[in-house]
């Protein structure tokens, strides 16, 4: 199972508490990023788009699918920046403590940026920072949700790769 986490967002003027017990029975993509990551704003773009496209193309996932995102900069005011320049298209958590953030810890992520994907039964599926990985099981997991692909395993596969944290 996923490592236990409770993180709390602003988010559209109300605060949303997230743990693994209210996002059970969801896929919960989750992106760590820092405002000063290159890659992070082309991977956040195009995430941002494919899942609008789903949400519009299979209106089934519009409540079977969380976003959140996990900054791991360590100013507030770099955190404030990124969301005042990238927007805001999912709840984001910033603790403000880099790699020491709780859910950064948990998941250890070591570096950015980083995907996740934990499936409705609360399993990890992947975890790494190889972006077509990400969103190949992203994929197969929004597929296993709305009922038109095989469930996953009770072995704890994790697919569709390796969720070591090197996502290669």
């Amino acid at each position: 199972p996923a490592p236990s986490f409770e993180v709390k967002c602003d988010f559209q003027g109300e605060t949303i508490v997230y743990s693994n017990e209210s996002l059970k029975g969801q896929v919960v993509l989750l992106n760590f990023w820092t405002f000063s990551s290159s890659k992070q704003k082309a991977t956040r773009d195009t995430l941002v788009g494919g899942l609008a496209t789903n949400l519009e193309q299979y209106p089934d996932l519009v409540g079977k699918v969380t976003v959140l995102g996990i900054n791991l900069d360590h100013a507030k005011e770099t955190f404030d920046r990124a969301l005042e320049e990238w927007g805001r298209p999912w709840p984001e958590y910033w603790e403000g403590k880099g790699f020491a953030t709780s859910i950064a810890e948990a998941f250890a992520i070591p570096r950015v940026p980083h995907w996740g994907v934990i499936g409705a039964d609360g399993r990890v599926r992947y975890i790494g920072a190889h972006h077509p990985t990400f969103l190949e099981a992203a994929s197969l997991e929004l597929r296993r949700v709305r009922g038109v692909a095989p469930p996953a395993t009770d072995d704890g596969e994790a697919s569709p790769s390796d969720h070591n944290g090197n996502g290669n």
